[in-house]
Parts: C-alpha cells; structure tokens; sequence
C-alpha cells in the first residue's frame, strides 16, 4: 500500500498532510532535483511528524539544513560508504480472511415420518400477572328529591310546674349614708386642708357621722362607692380631695377643682376596713369660700354626699 501524490508548494509555504494507515512502520520518499547547482535557488524540505495528541514528534522528523546544510549547496561530495543493514521490522499484520463464495443450498431431503404421541397433557403455564384496574366509570346523575312528608300532628302542652317560693327582698345595700352641707346666711370659708362640715346624715345604714372630727365612719369590711359634689361661691375657686382609712389621709388620687360660681363632682371607689374614716377637705393651699345664702326662699346645699357599700 502506497501513497503518490505531486504537491506544489510555493516559497515559504507550509501544508499539513493527514494519512492514515494501520502499520507498524512507514517511510517517507520526497524527489527534488539533485543538482543544486542547477537551480536557482536550493530546493529544501522539513517534515515533520505529530503524535495523536497534536505534538511533534522526532523520530518522524526531517530537516534539510541537518542533511544538506544551510549554504546555497557547493560541490557534490564523494558518495559515503554504504551503512550497515538496519535491524528487522517485526512481521507485517496478518492480511485479510479471503471472501470465497458460498455454494448453492441443497434441495430439501424427504419429510420423515411423524413421531409417537407423548403421554398424558403438558402441565399448565404459570398464571399471568393481573391486568391494570380500568378507569373508574362517570357517576351517574342525582336522583330526583323525593316529595317532603306529611307534618306529624303537634303534640299535647305538658302541664305547667308548680310555681317555686318567691324568696325574699334584698336590700339596696348592707350599709349607706346621705348626708348634705349648707348654711342659710353665715359664709362658709374653708381653710386649706379643712374638712367640709356635713350635717347629721338624712339616710343611712350602718355609717356613722362625727361632727367633732367631720368623718364618716364604715361599719364593716368591704368595698364602698363615694360620690360628692360641691358647689364655690363667686369669685373664688378651689381644689376638693377626698380623704380616706383610720385616720383618715388624703387619698391623692381623687383630686377635682372648681372654678367662681361653679361645682365640681367626685367619684371614687374604695376597700375599706371595719371603722375606717371618709371626710372630704379643701386640698389646695388657700381658703375657699363656699356657695351660702338664701335664693329664692330657699337655702341651696353647697356640699353633698352618697357613700354606699356595693360589695
């Protein structure tokens, strides 16, 4: 197997040259003329081999400056002595199985005759494997709503129980007072931090009054609602607290203030003990001048007060 190709390349240029082939070994013969003298210009080949993975390699490898050198060629040399034989090749590959040709088939032979029965029935195959359950089916459409039935008769009242025993009527509260402040003709000054005088309570249950201290005494434990309302005269204004426990102080948190000719209301909640005290006082620190006198053939109270135990 061989390779003959004619290229032609001009100065300077380089081309690539792909073979395949399946040898052990190759050679490569370039013919270019042998006398340089008769050129030009020198004619000179490099080649070079590639191994697959694109590298040079240089067993493959031929340079004419390395056989000729690199002048313009001088006078042909004395031919050398033959080299010494090279080592032998390893054998060639086998070459290719011959294709001969297949002969003509025979003509078919005589039947033979049929063989016995066998005995008894073959053994059954083995059950196959369940098929796939099929879609399920479109449900079918809603019946027609039956008619509604006849109402049942109603049936008898049952008699009526007997009336349970009516129990007995609470009270308003378990202790209470009402009680009220005024004065017909004499004014009514209230120095800081001066009780107000309240008179003798109107209602009550259970609270007590004491004029010489001006408290309100609780008679039990429990919680008690207060509410007071006072009324100033013209031209003056003042700040009202409440005051509260056995001794009693005030209680800063219920704290009202009332302007000329006007009043004020106070309401508070309180836990008290069993004889604590309530009093209501003047808690600013100037004296206030209560709303006195008599209007219309009547005296007004300038000062009233509610204290009712709710729990």
């Amino acid at each position: 197997m061989y390779v003959n190709e004619v290229l032609f390349i001009a100065e300077n240029q380089v081309i690539t040259k792909d073979y395949y082939a399946d040898f052990n070994s190759f050679e490569f013969i370039f013919v270019t003329p042998d006398n340089l003298f008769d050129m030009i210009e020198p004619v000179q080949i490099s080649v070079w081999g590639k191994s697959s993975t694109g590298e040079l390699v240089t067993a493959h490898r031929l340079v004419s400056e390395e056989l000729l050198g690199d002048g313009n060629g001088g006078e042909k040399g004395a031919t050398g002595a033959t080299g010494p034989a090279g080592e032998q090749g390893p054998p060639g590959m086998t070459g290719p199985t011959g294709a001969g040709v297949t002969g003509a088939t025979g003509s078919t032979g005589p039947q033979g005759s049929t063989g016995p029965a066998g005995s008894g029935a073959g053994a059954t195959g083995h059950t196959g494997p369940t098929g796939i359950t099929g879609m399920t089916g479109i449900t079918g459409l809603t019946g027609v709503t039956g008619l509604t039935g006849v109402t049942g008769l109603t049936g008898v009242t049952g008699l009526t129980g007997v009336t349970g025993v009516t129990g007995a009527t609470g009270t308003l509260s378990t202790a209470y007072a009402v009680s009220f402040a005024d004065s017909p003709a004499i004014a009514v000054i209230l120095a800081s931090n001066e009780k107000i005088n309240f008179a003798t309570p109107v209602e009550s249950l259970g609270i007590t009054w004491d004029a010489t201290s001006k408290d309100f005494t609780v008679p039990a434990d429990g919680i008690y609602q207060v509410t007071c309302t006072v009324f100033i005269a013209s031209g003056t204004d003042g700040v009202f607290e409440f005051m509260s426990g056995p001794g009693p102080s005030a209680v800063s948190r219920s704290i009202a203030y009332a302007s000329s000719s006007d009043s004020v209301t106070m309401l508070e909640i309180f836990s008290l003990n069993a004889n604590d005290k309530i009093a209501v006082s003047n808690g600013g620190n100037v004296s206030v001048t209560m709303l006195t006198g008599t209007y219309d053939g009547r005296t007004p109270n300038y000062a009233m007060i509610t204290i009712v135990k709710i729990s």
